[in-house]
C-alpha cells in the first residue's frame, strides 16, 4: 500500500498503490495496525539480497469494528514459510474485558455533537442507571470511532492534495504551473524583475539569496536522498534565458559564419560531421587518380 512498507529492491509504482488504497477506501476497509515485527514477508538470507515487505495485513470495516471493540493484531515469528503468521485477538463489545478497558477520550468534549449524542443514548435505553451506563459506553465508543475514521479520511485527502496538487510532479514544472495559475498576483513583480535584468543590467546575485524548500520524494522520508531541493529562483532563470534566446534569434544570422552550421535554424552540426566522414571515407578508398 505504501512505499515505506518495503525494504530493499525497487518499490512498487505509486500510481498503482494509490489505486489500491482507493479501492480499500471504497470498500470501507481500514488497516487494523499491528504489534511485533513490521514486515510480514521475507526473502533472502544474506544482508545484500534480503527483501522484506508488509504484504499481509488485518483489514476490517466499521461494522466489524463496532462488533469487536477490543482487538489486537500480532505479527508472530515465522518458521518454514516466508510469510509471518498473523494472529488477531478480538473480544465482542459484550465482554467483561472490553468493559474494563473503556476509556473516555478527552477530545470527545470538543465535538459539537457530543452533548446531543449523550442525551440521545441515555434516553434511548430503559432500565436502571447501570443498564443506561452500559448502553452509553457502547454507544460512545461506536460514535467516537466513526468520528475518528471520518477525520482520518479527511486528513489523508488534504495531505495528498498538499503533497501532490492535481497529481503534478514535485519538481520545477510544478512551480511553473502554480505561477501560471496565479500570474495575476505575482506576474507584475516577476515581469518587472526580469525586465530590469534584461534591459538595465540588474545583477542576478540577489536572486541567489532565496529560500530552498525540501520537497519529500517518499511518504516517510528518513535520509537526505528522500528530499528534493526546490526554489522559485529557477523559474526566473528560465524566463530570462528564454527571453535572451528569443532576442538573439533576430540577429543570429549576422553573427554566424556560413561554416558554423550548428547555429542556423533548421541545420544541425551533424550535417557537417556526416559530410566530413563521407569525404574521408571517399579519400581512403580512392583507387585511381592522384591521392591527397
Amino acid at each position: 500500500m505504501y512505499a515505506h512498507e518495503k525494504k530493499r529492491e525497487a518499490t512498487k509504482d505509486e500510481r498503482q498503490m494509490e489505486e489500491f488504497r482507493t479501492v480499500l477506501a471504497e470498500c470501507d476497509l481500514i488497516d487494523l495496525g499491528y504489534t511485533g515485527q513490521k514486515f510480514t514477508w521475507e526473502r533472502g538470507n544474506f544482508d545484500d539480497t534480503n527483501i522484506r515487505e508488509r504484504l499481509d495485513k488485518g483489514m476490517a470495516n466499521n461494522e466489524w469494528l463496532n462488533l469487536f471493540i477490543d482487538y489486537l493484531v500480532k505479527h508472530l515469528p515465522y518458521s518454514f514459510s516466508d510469510h509471518y503468521p498473523i494472529l488477531i485477538q478480538m473480544e465482542t463489545n459484550n465482554s467483561q474485558a472490553g468493559r474494563n478497558r473503556f476509556k473516555f477520550e478527552s477530545w470527545w468534549l470538543l465535538e459539537p455533537t457530543y452533548a446531543n449524542v449523550i442525551k440521545k443514548l441515555w434516553d434511548q435505553k430503559s432500565g436502571d442507571a447501570l443498564d443506561k451506563l452500559e448502553y452509553l459506553r457502547v454507544g460512545l465508543q461506536k460514535w467516537g470511532r466513526n468520528i475518528k475514521g471520518e477525520r482520518d479520511r479527511k486528513t489523508k485527502n488534504l495531505r495528498d492534495q498538499l503533497v501532490e496538487p492535481d497529481g503534478m510532479n514535485r519538481d520545477d514544472d510544478t512551480l511553473e504551473k502554480i505561477i501560471d495559475k496565479f500570474w495575476r498576483i505575482v506576474g507584475k513583480e516577476i515581469s518587472d524583475f526580469c525586465l530590469e535584468v534584461l534591459n538595465k543590467g540588474k545583477s542576478l546575485k540577489p536572486l541567489n539569496h532565496t529560500n530552498i524548500v525540501l520537497i519529500p520524494k517518499a511518504v516517510h522520508p528518513k535520509n537526505p536522498t528522500n528530499f528534493r531541493p526546490i526554489s522559485l529562483c529557477s523559474v526566473f532563470y528560465k524566463i530570462i534565458s528564454k527571453t535572451i534566446a528569443d532576442r538573439l534569434q533576430k540577429v543570429l544570422n549576422f553573427c554566424i559564419d556560413s561554416a558554423q552550421s550548428m547555429f542556423g535554424l533548421g541545420r544541425l552540426i551533424t550535417d557537417n560531421v556526416l559530410l566530413a566522414y563521407e569525404s574521408l571515407h571517399t579519400l581512403r578508398n580512392k583507387r585511381v587518380g592522384k591521392k591527397v
